[in-house]
C-alpha cells in the first residue's frame, strides 16, 4: 500500500515538473517571438557553444593552445569581439579554420546588429522617458497630479527635506514648460508622466498604486480654468 501511495506521489511530482518546464518553456517563447534581439543574443550564445565545443575537440589533440574546453571559450570569445592583436590561440586544422571562418563572418554580421538594436531601444526609452510616456517603476515614491501655481511650493518643500521622495509628475503640460521645471529642480530628479490626469492608464504609467503619497491639484496646464477642479474631483 505504501508503495502505490510512493509511486502516485512520484508521479504527481513527475506531472508537476513537466507541466512547470512547459509553461516556463512556452513563456520563453512568447518572448522569443517578440524579442528580435533576444532571439539574435540565444541564436549567438549556442552557436557560440557549439562551434566552440567542436573546435576543442577537432584540434585539443593537434594544437597545444586547446588544453581545455575553457581555452576553447577564451578562443570563442576573442574571435566573435574581433581584440586586437592576439593571435595567441588559433586553429591549424582545416575544420578548425572553417568554424573559425565561420565565427568571423558572425562576428562581422550580427554582433553589430545586436549592439545597434540595443543602442536604438536605450535612444527611444530615453526619449519616451523625456516626453512622459514611460511606465515609471519607482515604488513609495510621491506623485503630483495637476498643474497650477502651486506646484513649485510643493516642489520647494521637497527641496528643503533631508529625505527626499522620488516625484513624479502627471499632467499635460507643454514639453518645453515640463523640461524647464524638471532643470530648475534637477537636485530632486523629478519624472514626469505626460496625460489626462483623469485617465486610469495615464495614472498607472506614473505607478499610483505603489507610490507612498499623491497630491491632486486643480488642472489649468493646458489654460482651462473653468474645468480645472472639475477635473481635479
Amino acid at each position: 500500500m505504501k508503495a502505490k501511495i510512493s509511486d502516485k506521489s512520484f508521479g504527481e511530482f513527475l506531472s508537476t515538473s513537466y507541466s512547470a518546464v512547459a509553461s516556463a518553456l512556452r513563456r520563453l517563447y512568447r518572448r522569443l517571438s517578440r524579442n528580435f534581439v533576444l532571439k539574435l543574443v540565444i541564436g549567438v550564445i549556442i552557436i557560440g557553444l557549439a562551434t566552440s565545443t567542436a573546435v576543442f575537440f577537432i584540434e585539443h589533440s593537434v594544437t597545444s593552445g586547446f588544453k581545455s574546453i575553457w581555452d576553447a571559450f577564451w578562443w570563442l570569445f576573442v574571435v566573435l569581439t574581433k581584440a586586437p592583436g592576439y593571435t595567441g590561440l588559433f586553429p591549424t586544422t582545416a575544420a578548425g579554420r572553417a568554424v573559425t571562418i565561420i565565427l568571423i563572418i558572425i562576428g562581422l554580421s550580427i554582433i553589430p546588429l545586436i549592439t545597434a538594436r540595443i543602442a536604438a531601444y536605450m535612444v527611444a526609452r530615453q526619449l519616451r522617458e523625456e516626453r512622459g510616456l514611460e511606465k515609471i517603476k519607482s515604488k513609495e515614491h510621491t506623485v503630483i497630479c495637476g498643474w497650477n501655481e502651486h506646484v513649485d511650493t510643493i516642489l520647494e518643500g521637497i527641496v528643503a527635506r533631508e529625505d527626499r521622495p522620488e516625484v513624479v509628475l502627471v499632467n499635460s503640460l507643454v514639453s518645453e514648460k515640463m523640461n524647464q521645471t524638471l532643470l530648475k529642480y534637477k537636485s530632486i530628479k523629478p519624472k514626469c508622466v505626460y496625460g489626462d490626469l483623469t485617465n486610469e492608464s495615464v495614472l498607472d504609467l506614473a505607478n499610483v498604486k505603489q507610490a507612498a503619497a499623491v497630491i491632486i491639484l486643480s488642472d489649468i496646464a493646458q489654460g482651462d480654468i473653468s474645468s480645472a477642479d472639475e477635473r481635479a474631483v
